[in-house]
């Protein structure tokens, strides 16, 4: 499902969605963009879209300029349903699938900032940012760490386009499994007939998503969506039922 906005109304460049959590990242509608697109703060760069450092070998924060840094929704979904029948027994699955679609991260963001996410182990080994030098435009070659002089410098969920992420996800959504019993038990009984039956409801999810699960919205149900900031996690559910017919 592509769409794109056409239009609004003049003299108004992008609608900001109202939604709650942090104010950095949000979604927008603006004109020639997808809807719904995950406007935040950004690296600085130059007129050839590098990232530029400073002389220390950091990349620069760039307070000024928010922009688009991601798209949520998603390049495509699929639901696969297949079910089984044989004598009384009956089992159900639905798979769920969902490729492309962005999410800012922003709970990441404040565990690294806080050094309590689990890519901040290491913080002694140095590497290279891919950029250039605001000083001179040469490529840079000066290592840094990725430690607490690193994070400092950035906002508490540290700046919003490093935090998007992919949000596909191939998750088995439901599965029922059930059991009629055989009519001859209950002849010459009131009971015609019963069943029964198990479910369960987001047993498994394959996702590269690092968060809890990229099924989630800060704004909860609303046009603000593709964000996560210590979200509440998904539910995994079981059921019984009981069927009988008179």
């Amino acid at each position: 499902n592509e769409n794109t906005v056409i239009e609004l109304a003049p003299g108004v460049n992008d609608i900001r969605f109202t939604g709650a959590g942090v104010t950095s990242t949000s979604n927008r509608a603006i004109p020639g963009e997808p809807f719904g697109v995950l406007f935040g703060t950004r690296w600085l760069r130059d007129a050839e879209n590098n990232i530029l450092v400073n002389d220390a070998g950091y990349p620069i924060f760039d307070p000024q300029q928010p922009g688009i840094i991601g798209d949520p929704n998603p390049d495509w979904t699929m639901g696969i349903r297949n079910s089984l029948t044989y004598k009384g027994l009956y089992l159900s699955a639905l798979l769920d699938i969902r490729e492309g679609g962005d999410i800012f991260n922003g709970t990441v963001g404040v565990m690294k900032n806080l050094g309590i996410h689990a890519s901040t182990e290491n913080r002694e080994e140095e590497m290279v940012w891919a950029g250039v030098r605001e000083s001179d435009g040469a490529v840079n070659t000066t290592p840094i760490k990725l430690d607490r002089e690193f994070y400092s410098r950035y906002p508490f969920a540290g700046v919003s386009e490093a935090n998007i992420e992919d949000g596909s996800w191939f998750r088995l959504r439901e599965v029922t499994l059930s059991y009629r019993l055989p009519q001859t038990w209950f002849s010459g009984s009131p009971l015609g007939s019963l069943e029964i039956g198990f479910s369960g409801r987001n047993l498994i999810l394959i996702t590269d998503y690092s968060g809890v699960d990229p099924e989630t919205n800060l704004a909860g149900a609303s046009n603000s969506f593709g964000r996560d900031w210590f979200n509440s996690p998904g539910t995994r559910s079981y059921g019984v039922n009981v069927k009988a017919q008179f």
